[in-house]
């Protein structure tokens, strides 16, 4: 572990992390772990031996362990000449509590992922189920149980409450446990699921703007003087009307917008399914601005792109930053104000207005890219009244309209 080309090359890792799309941040913290690795190098036989640092018990690097995912890439680059995002390059594997469960509880979760409900759901939604079954499963194999029949109704109490009685797990994580228990068709794994307390389970409803809320957001985003850039405005436009998620809006590409047919088109990033949704003349003007008069001449695919350096594709957390903006333009939960101010607020916005106009939920769910249409039902507020005082927009702005200017070529 000599670190060679490390210490002499490792201004062309970061120069081409910042090309390929990584955040400054992200780069300068590698900068920093490579500076941390070469002062440690004469200490070091080989990578292994960083083992108790990335666990956060060395003292040499300020005091803290290094970052698990960033030390891969750095690996790869000193050993194998290997730079990230390219041919051979490998994610860093982290281990998780599935990863140490016996084959009986293992065979647990392949069952229920093996399930039809498991394959219509997110794959961040399934990821998350899972993972709170195997918190509760592990915890039970360190009582020495390894099948879900051997399992007793003191063992499940010990594992999610304290001696105390409160909950030593998570309530959302315990029921989502307990869903998976049950449907996994495992012998025993019903009556296991028996024994799992959970309190009732009251689904959260999101925050929703008020209809002057929505106004005057509608109108930062429609004038000029507004102070918003037009990649701002482009971007919420698109949120607002369509309701669109921050990260497909962050990853949506040129080819995806069918200006003829009008239409966008795109692979969400949460579940992976296709999603057609009409290109609104208010939508595809503020776009066709943005692109022609903002964005510049870049080859980069993708239609929103960064402001600073290397002015590569948006990160989805930059969408928040870009909402942000928007409702402190509008003058919108600002000075302390409270309410949520993140890019699922527009999104409900379009949602309520949908649901609140009578469309029926199917479709909704359809222009929201739901794959379980009763996920819809999260965005209904707790009455027809209430939805209607909140909702702003009408179900035109869903279907393109003939009275909505166009301009040409767009």
């Amino acid at each position: 572990m000599d670190m060679k080309r490390l210490a002499s090359e490792w201004p062309v890792l970061t120069s081409h992390m910042l090309e390929v799309g990584y955040a400054e941040s992200y780069v300068l913290e590698t900068s920093y772990e490579i500076v941390g690795l070469l002062r440690l190098a004469p200490s070091l036989e080989c990578w292994d031996d960083l083992r108790g640092y990335l666990h956060g018990t060395g003292t040499e690097h300020e005091g803290r362990g290094f970052h698990g995912p960033i030390l891969e890439i750095i690996r790869q680059f000193d050993e194998e000449g290997i730079l990230p995002r390219t041919d051979g390059a490998r994610r860093h594997v982290r281990r998780g509590a599935r990863d140490s469960l016996c084959e009986g509880f293992a065979a647990v979760l392949d069952a229920y992922e093996a399930t039809p409900k498991a394959s219509r759901k997110a794959k961040s939604s399934l990821r998350t189920e899972l993972s709170s079954a195997a918190l509760l499963l592990a915890g039970l194999q360190r009582l020495g149980r390894t099948r879900p029949d051997e399992v007793t109704e003191e063992d499940v109490l010990s594992v999610v409450t304290k001696r105390d009685g409160t909950p030593a797990i998570d309530p959302s994580s315990a029921y989502r446990a307990k869903k998976v228990l049950e449907d996994s068709g495992v012998v025993g794994c019903e009556r296991l699921a028996g024994f799992v307390p959970v309190p009732r389970k009251w689904r959260k409803v999101g925050d929703v703007l008020s209809k002057e809320e929505s106004a005057a957001v509608d109108r930062a985003l429609t004038d000029p003087s507004s102070g918003l850039s037009l990649r701002d405005r482009a971007m919420g436009t698109l949120l607002f009307r369509t309701g669109m998620r921050g990260c497909d809006v962050a990853a949506l590409r040129k080819d995806s917008i069918d200006w003829r047919q009008e239409v966008i088109r795109l692979s969400q990033k949460k579940t992976g399914t296709p999603l057609k949704i009409p290109l609104l003349p208010s939508v595809g003007n503020a776009i066709f601005d943005y692109v022609t008069e903002e964005r510049g001449p870049s080859e980069d695919p993708h239609v929103f792109l960064s402001t600073s350096h290397p002015y590569g594709r948006l990160e989805a957390p930059s969408v928040y930053n870009v909402v942000t903006n928007i409702l402190d333009s509008a003058g919108v939960r600002v000075d302390g104000d409270k309410g949520e101010r993140g890019s699922r607020l527009f999104r409900r916005v379009a949602a309520t207005s949908m649901i609140g106009s009578g469309v029926d939920r199917a479709v909704a769910a359809s222009v929201l890219g739901h794959v379980d249409p009763s996920t819809t039902d999260g965005y209904m507020v707790a009455s027809v009244e209430g939805l209607r005082r909140h909702a702003s927009l009408d179900v035109s702005r869903f279907a393109i309209g003939e009275g909505v200017p166009r301009r040409e070529n767009s």
